[in-house]
């Protein structure tokens, strides 16, 4: 069976052709965008410079930099418009959520900047507000001036932008990654076998519960109706992502109460992120996805934990710090259209679909299998997770009011960014693990590693990314 696959999977010259074109599109370049050159943009050169300063120090920790274009940033989500043909309207809509993004992420680079080489930008440019008024108000002033500039001129320069990928081209070259998926395709395969076979196994373990402070009937039970941009893209201010993210708020159970099974609040100490079991946190992050012809709405629950204990003498996958997302996918309508989880290394993509959901594996040898298991489905579920590997073993619905062993706080993910949690990098120190000397041929940079949103390859077979817009329909989810 072993020499029958491998005529499948190698198909040299098709590879080559690949590569050559992987390798010339890393090496091309995005000009700037053509400006109305007026009074607003004269701030462009001290924009720049800080733009620069925050990326040497804290690198990028929110969405991708644009070459060129301090006052925008893109993503996987936003760059899925890249293709249609926008209307000014549209156009104005795309580049104001890519202008909001850009601030986001600049305003919180710019923390990590040491105080004397921030005093200097000031004096070098005369700067008489703080770095982070003047983010605001000049990546505004350039976005108006980006506004004024002739559509058509716009549209062509948003037709060269690209976002980067998680995968490393050339560990896939040096690794042979043709051969090495073989093996590598039957691990993934025995591993989910594995998880299925623990599925449901719930009866008789000392769950701990960990709560939101309102469960179940005390929630509020209405449908937030948000403003939605030219896009379509629901246009929802602190307040109703709050209520949403509190609505859908999950509670987590787990079978064990030692310290490497107690979700906490990551903090800073000295040059190390510890965590604080005392105090529990669920952290949350909106994103947005497509399904068929709407925008759907992406509610993300993070936990953490200290460590991801050893299991065994050489356990690979072991180390410090481990996290896990529990994604709900609602509709146009705020509906539950499906249920999806990794740990924030990017590893174990698992899919949870409401009972009578369409689905179609995929088999092809040159992909990753995704499994997927049915489930109730309600506005709030608990989570149960198996004790040390924190892997998701079942989803029942909330249906009473439950008191927790322990409540927890809802807290945004940007303070994780702000802490800061992550390196230049985008990864959490120390999180490193022993399977990255043995997985780097697939191409996933530092697997195992705990990483920012943005950087999740969910693959080692194939090209997968959590923020792929259109995941569910990549996967199998049938339309």
């Amino acid at each position: 069976m072993f020499t029958r696959k491998i005529p499948k999977l190698i198909r040299w010259q098709a590879l080559v052709a690949l590569l050559i074109s992987l390798l010339v599109s890393a090496c091309t370049t995005t000009t700037p965008p053509p400006l109305l050159v007026n009074q607003q943009t004269s701030c462009l050169p001290a924009l720049t410079q800080l733009n620069q300063l925050a990326h040497e120090h804290a690198g990028t920790l929110s969405d991708q930099r644009i070459p060129g274009t301090p006052w925008l940033r893109n993503n996987r989500f936003l760059h899925s418009f890249q293709q249609q043909a926008l209307s000014k309207p549209q156009l104005n809509a795309l580049l104001q959520r890519m202008n909001r993004r850009a601030i986001n992420g600049l305003t919180i680079e710019i923390q990590q900047i040491p105080g004397a080489h921030l005093k200097n930008w000031q004096t070098r440019q005369k700067i008489t507000t703080t770095p982070a008024a003047f983010v605001q108000r000049c990546a505004r002033q350039l976005l108006a001036a980006q506004l004024l500039t002739p559509a058509s001129t716009t549209q062509q320069w948003r037709h060269q932008l690209d976002v980067a990928t998680s995968y490393s081209t050339l560990q896939r070259i040096l690794g042979l990654y043709p051969l090495a998926a073989i093996p590598f395709r039957w691990g993934v395969i025995n591993e989910q076998h594995e998880l299925q076979e623990q599925w449901g196994k719930t009866e008789g373990k000392p769950w701990t519960i960990y709560a939101p402070h309102q469960t179940g009937k005390t929630q509020t039970q209405h449908v937030i109706k948000p403003r939605k941009d030219a896009l379509n893209i629901p246009l929802l201010n602190r307040q109703e992502q709050q209520r949403l993210f509190t609505q859908h708020a999950p509670s987590w159970l787990i079978d064990s109460q030692s310290s490497a099974n107690i979700p906490g609040t990551p903090y800073r100490q000295a040059d190390k992120i510890s965590v604080d079991t005392n105090k529990q946190t669920t952290y949350t992050h909106l994103s947005f996805g497509r399904w068929r012809d709407q925008i759907t709405t992406q509610l993300n629950y993070i936990i953490w934990f200290t460590e991801r204990p050893a299991l065994s003498t050489f356990d690979w996958v072991a180390g410090k710090h481990d996290a896990v997302i529990f994604r709900v996918h609602l509709d146009a309508t705020q509906n539950i259209l499906a249920y999806d989880s990794i740990h924030l290394c990017g590893c174990w993509y698992r899919l949870f679909l409401p009972e009578g959901t369409p689905f179609q594996a995929k088999e092809a040898d040159n992909s990753e299998p995704v499994t997927v298991e049915y489930i109730r489905a309600a506005r709030q579920m608990r989570v149960y997770l198996s004790r040390d590997t924190h892997q998701i073993i079942d989803l029942k619905p909330v249906n009473d009011i439950q008191t927790g062993t322990r409540n927890y706080q809802l807290q945004g993910f940007d303070q994780l960014l702000r802490l800061p949690a992550f390196n230049r990098a985008g990864y959490v120190p120390q999180s490193e693990r022993t399977e990255r000397w043995f997985f780097w041929p697939m191409g996933v940079r530092n697997p195992g590693a705990v990483r920012r949103f943005g950087e999740h390859a969910i693959s080692f077979i194939g090209m997968r990314h959590f923020d792929d817009p259109y995941l569910l329909r990549e996967v199998g989810v049938q339309q």
